[in-house]
């Protein structure tokens, strides 16, 4: 594989760039058109796409439930 040019990088330093996007999680790519998630843990740029995010929404939500009971 050949490494990333600045055409196709899809983060460059510590900033997303582009319309598509890789899924930390599972490794999809999407575009800002299907949704999904761009943001940082602490000063690391993270990206999700929407199944992978809506599935991190859910557990954070269950687990809530739990320390709430």
């Amino acid at each position: 594989m050949l490494p990333p040019t600045k055409e196709t990088a899809m983060i460059q330093g510590f900033e997303h760039v582009g319309n598509e996007h890789k899924c930390n999680v599972c490794s999809c790519e999407f575009t800002d058109d299907e949704g999904g998630v761009l943001g940082y843990f602490g000063i690391l740029p993270v990206a999700f796409c929407p199944t992978c995010h809506s599935s991190m929404v859910d557990m954070v939500t269950q687990d809530m439930e739990f320390v709430n009971d």
